[in-house]
């Protein structure tokens, strides 16, 4: 980022790319949902619905609003960007050794029927994943790169 030239802001341009990236993300879950639903029993989605929960729970505590802060941080820092973005990435990986660990164990002990270690194990990295991802996908935005966040966010 040190020197790193942004992008001329075009506001169509952009929302266009992130409204896609939304919209693209939106059916994607429903498909998901819908597999999900008719693949598996009431008890079994119910554990699903709790797994998602806990795991969303996560996603809050780790992020604890970083990706906000590098939004607004990266564009007023300039050669300092590249060292706050580390700072915040390096946070976010502690928290994440931390936490998701907690949430594994919280998630067995629930004895959330279809919810087995290596599932639990599999959607905790995911959605660490995310959290890390979402600090890097603020830095693309806010260097006028909304056709890179968008496939990044659909990806997520």
């Amino acid at each position: 980022m040190n020197g790193a030239k942004m992008r001329r802001v075009n506001i169509v341009r952009d929302a266009s790319y992130l409204f896609s990236a939304d919209i693209v993300a939106l059916l994607l879950g429903l498909i998901g949902q819908i597999i999900l639903t008719y693949s598996i029993s009431k008890e079994e989605y119910g554990s699903w619905v709790i797994a998602i929960d806990l795991l969303g729970i996560m996603f809050l505590i780790v992020q604890f609003g970083i990706p906000d802060v590098v939004g607004r941080d990266v564009p007023r820092n300039g050669v300092r960007s590249t060292e706050l973005v580390g700072f915040y990435s390096v946070y976010q990986l502690i928290s994440t050794v931390v936490v998701l660990p907690l949430s594994i164990i919280v998630l067995m002990m629930i004895g959330a029927p279809g919810i087995t270690f290596w599932v639990a194990i599999i959607l905790g990295i995911a959605v660490s994943g995310q959290i890390i991802g979402m600090t890097y996908r603020m830095v693309l935005r806010s260097l006028g790169e909304a056709r890179i966040e968008g496939w990044l966010k659909t990806a997520d």
